[in-house]
C-alpha cells in the first residue's frame, strides 16, 4: 500500500467582490492596543469562588494544592520544563477564526515572557524555566500542528453558564495538554462583556473545566494583548493575583498570594507606569526570614510599593513586564506536584524525521474580477512534490502554478508538499 504524508503549509483567502471589481487577499486583522482606560478583565477569581461555594471537595483540593506547592518549593530541579499546548479556535466563520500565524505569535509571546526575554525582560523579572510548545502529537500519537478549529455559536459565551458547554465541544486529555480555547467574546452576568480571559488553577488538573479561555482577538495580536494569556497561564500554574487577600501579611507563605517576594496589595485599580502606589503598610508584618519586606532592623527591605508591573496584577498591560522569583518557584512547584502528569506527556515530541520548511510567493495581493494569481515555490525546489488545490479541488502541481478566479466567492488555497517522510509539517510565516 502506498501512503502519502502531506504537509499543509498555509491557508489564505480571496474575496471577490462583483460590485467593486477587486478582490483583496485578506487575513484576520489584529486587534489594536487596548484603550488606556479599559484594561481587559480576568474572571478567574469569580469562577474559582463559585466552584468553591458549590463544591466543598474543590475547596479542599485547593488547600491541598497550596500545601503541596509550599512543601515542594525547596526542592526545585534544574533545566527547562516544556508544556504541550493545544489551541482550540471556536468560531462562527468570523474574524475570531484567527490565522495559524497569529496563534504562533501568541505562543511566541508567551515563551518570551516566561523566559524574561525582550520585549518583556526587565531588571525585575526572572526566567521561569518554563516554556510552551504547540503539540506535535495528538492524544492518539498521530501528527498534529496543535491547532483545532470548531464552528459553534459558543464563540460568544458566558463564562458562568456556558464554560463546560464550550469545553465539551472539544478537549484533549487535560492531564497531558494545556487546552486553550479561543472565542470571539466572553461575558459574565456581573461584568458583561468586559472580560478578556480566565483559567482554572492546578486544583482542577485533569477535570472537565481545566484549561484557559481567551478572546481570540487578543491572542498574539500584539505584544501587549498577549499579556492576557500570559496572565492566565500564571493562574493555570498556580499563581493568584498580586492583590489576593488584601493587606494581610502575618505569614507571607500562607497569606495573600502565597508568594513572599510580591508585596501585599489591596487595589485592583490600574495606574500609570510612572506612578508609585502603596496600598498596604503591612509588608513588614511578617518578621520571618521568608519575607524580604520584613523590617530593615530585621535585615529586610521594609515596606515597598505595590508591584503593579507584575503580570498577575490588574493594571495596564503596557506596564506589565515581570514574574518574580517567588512566582517562578511557585509555578515550577505546581508543575512538579498538582500538574506533574504534564511532565510525562510526549505531546511536544516530534515524530517528523525530515521536516520541510517551504517558502512560496504570490504574484499579487489584490486582483481584478476575472484575474489570475501565480503561485511560486521559492524554497526548496528539489526533492519535493507539490500539489495545489482551491477549496479542496486540485488545480496544479509543481513549483509554479496559476489560477484564474471568475466567480464571486471566497477561496481557500492549499499547498501540499510531500517528501515521503511521515508526520512532517512545515509552516510559512506570513
Amino acid at each position: 500500500m502506498k501512503v502519502f504524508y502531506l504537509l499543509i503549509l498555509s491557508l489564505f483567502t480571496f474575496t471577490l467582490n462583483a460590485q467593486t471589481g477587486q478582490a483583496p487577499i485578506t487575513s484576520p486583522a489584529p486587534l489594536s492596543q487596548q484603550p488606556a482606560n479599559n484594561p481587559p478583565g480576568c474572571v478567574t477569581d469569580l469562577l474559582h469562588n463559585l466552584k468553591k461555594a458549590n463544591n466543598p471537595a474543590y475547596a479542599q483540593q485547593q488547600q491541598l494544592m497550596d500545601n503541596a506547592i509550599r512543601n515542594f518549593a525547596g526542592t526545585q530541579r534544574g533545566g527547562t520544563i516544556t508544556i504541550p499546548v493545544v489551541v482550540h479556535i471556536i468560531h462562527n466563520n468570523g474574524e475570531e477564526n484567527i490565522s495559524d500565524q497569529q496563534v504562533l505569535d501568541g505562543l511566541f509571546h508567551l515563551n518570551l515572557a516566561f523566559a524574561n526575554i525582550s520585549p518583556y525582560n526587565t531588571s525585575n523579572g526572572v526566567n521561569t524555566g518554563i516554556q510552551f510548545c504547540l503539540a506535535q502529537q495528538d492524544p492518539n500519537g498521530e501528527y498534529t500542528f496543535g491547532i483545532t478549529r470548531t464552528v459553534s455559536t459558543l464563540t460568544n459565551m458566558n463564562a458562568e453558564s456556558e464554560d463546560l458547554q464550550l469545553k465539551n465541544l472539544i478537549r484533549w486529555d487535560p492531564t497531558r495538554y494545556l487546552n486553550i480555547w479561543l472565542v470571539k467574546e466572553i461575558t459574565t452576568f456581573s461584568m458583561g462583556s468586559g472580560v478578556a480571559g480566565y483559567a482554572y488553577f492546578p486544583s482542577s488538573h485533569g477535570q472537565p473545566e481545566d484549561g484557559i479561555v481567551n478572546e481570540a482577538s487578543l491572542f498574539g495580536s500584539s505584544v501587549n494583548n498577549s499579556k492576557v494569556h500570559i496572565h492566565e497561564a500564571g493562574h493555570y500554574l498556580g499563581l493568584y493575583h498580586t492583590f489576593e487577600g488584601g493587606c494581610t501579611n502575618n505569614n507571607c507563605q500562607t497569606d495573600g498570594d502565597r508568594v513572599c517576594d510580591t508585596p501585599p496589595d489591596n487595589s485592583t485599580n490600574p495606574v500609570l507606569c510612572a506612578e508609585n502606589p502603596n496600598t498596604c503598610s503591612s509588608d513588614d508584618d511578617d518578621l520571618s526570614p521568608n519575607n524580604p519586606f520584613r523590617p530593615v532592623a530585621n535585615g529586610g527591605l521594609g515596606d515597598q510599593p505595590d508591584m503593579f508591573e507584575n503580570y498577575m496584577d490588574y493594571g495596564f498591560q503596557f506596564c506589565q513586564n515581570a514574574f518574580s522569583q517567588g512566582q517562578s518557584t511557585r509555578m515550577n512547584s505546581a508543575l512538579n506536584t498538582s500538574r506533574a502528569s504534564l511532565l510525562q506527556s510526549i505531546g511536544c515530541n516530534s515524530i517528523c524525521y525530515s521536516p520541510i520548511n517551504t517558502i512560496y510567493t504570490t504574484s499579487a495581493t489584490t486582483i481584478l474580477y476575472g484575474g489570475s494569481v501565480t503561485f511560486t515555490v521559492t524554497y526548496p525546489a528539489n526533492g519535493i512534490t507539490y500539489t495545489w488545490a482551491v477549496n479542496g479541488v486540485p488545480f496544479g502541481t509543481g513549483t509554479t502554478v496559476s489560477r484564474t478566479f471568475n466567480n464571486v466567492g471566497t477561496y481557500t488555497i492549499t499547498l501540499t508538499a510531500d517528501n515521503g517522510q511521515p508526520a512532517c509539517l512545515g509552516y510559512r510565516n506570513i
